[in-house]
């Protein structure tokens, strides 16, 4: 099998998988045994109590993290194999139908595999016998999301994802605003037509400093004029903030969304008709003051021309947007 369609294939699953299916596409990419795990020291088996079978491991993918697989195989090959003593042991929930959940260790449970151990130490945690399914797995993403987000580096999308599933009231919000949106965080809408939200840091920062009808008006003129699936989190947000200004009760002379989005289309082709990237209106920015920035950019870059009254309400929307034209302008 291929490199690229074992990653494919694990990356399409989705809920609950067993341990041992992931770690078995791994092994059975092309020349793996010659390339990756002959260049491995072979691991040593644990001893001692409190060990558990990988073929008695599930993992919960709504909750859990992208696997990264070229990102384990690199740092196994870096350390020359699979050290137990770093390691240490994974943390298992058992849920009431007795089947086992790794909610904090999974990359080191995938790890172990590949290295050719069979079994693991961990500790265990046992949810009550009278909880559901969906209240076991809402349990693991809190614990994980605690755990991981406040000890590790973990992306902002990821700890949106775990907060999703234990259902946070905030994450259950910004999750409504994405989908009104069509929009993607970390596999949290299945909307295919949705596209893949680029900076959730962001989003996370500034979701309600603009209307959501605004937001969502951006959205749609975004992803009608880009066919890349993917909306970078600056030029959604720079553009709801015009979209908000130009609808404001203090803009004398507002222009309709189908006329800005109209516009936009033909603004985002280069001479040779193919589409500008996105970060284009986001490489002259004032520092702390990129949304209004790029507000400020997509009316110099093309927008303007739908405002004839010679440039004053241009004017007036960019002192709107609270920053000094002029100050962007020295950097041209």
């Amino acid at each position: 099998m291929k490199k690229s369609n074992a990653f494919a294939q694990i990356g399409a699953m989705k809920g609950i998988v067993k341990i041992t299916d992931i770690i078995d596409i791994i092994l059975k990419i092309d020349n793996f045994k010659s390339d990756t795990i002959s260049k491995l020291t072979k691991a040593k088996p644990y001893e001692g109590e409190n060990l558990v079978s990988l073929s008695d491991i599930y993992v919960d993918l709504d909750y859990q993290r992208k696997l990264k697989i070229q990102t384990i195989l690199t740092r196994l090959l870096d350390y020359g194999g699979f050290d137990k003593s770093v390691a240490g042991h994974i943390d298992l929930a058992v849920r009431p139908d007795k089947r086992k959940f790794v909610w904090d260790g999974f990359h080191r449970t995938i790890k172990a595999g590949i290295a050719g151990l069979s079994e693991i130490q961990a500790s265990f945690f046992e949810h009550d016998r009278n909880m559901s399914d969906d209240e076991c797995k809402k349990a693991e993403a809190k614990k994980f999301k605690v755990r991981n987000a406040d000890s590790t580096k973990m992306q902002p999308d990821e700890i949106f994802k775990a907060s999703v599933v234990f259902r946070d009231p905030i994450a259950l919000q910004q999750l409504e605003v994405l989908k009104k949106c069509k929009i993607d965080v970390a596999g949290t809408n299945d909307d295919t037509d949705a596209y893949s939200l680029g900076g959730f840091g962001v989003f996370n920062k500034h979701w309600n400093s603009v209307g959501e009808r605004f937001l969502l008006e951006a959205s749609n003129i975004i992803r009608s004029a880009y066919s890349s699936k993917t909306i970078s989190v600056y030029l959604l947000f720079g553009f709801a903030l015009l979209l908000e200004k130009n609808d404001s009760e203090l803009n004398d002379s507002t222009v309709s969304v189908f006329t800005i989005g109209e516009k936009f289309k033909k603004m985002i082709l280069d001479a040779k008709g193919n589409e500008i990237p996105q970060k284009t209106f986001s490489t002259n920015v004032l520092k702390h003051q990129t949304i209004p920035s790029v507000s400020r950019n997509l009316l110099r870059m093309g927008l303007e021309k739908v405002y004839n009254d010679n440039g004053k309400e241009v004017e007036k929307l960019i002192k709107s947007f609270g920053i000094d034209d002029e100050e962007l302008f020295e950097d041209e």
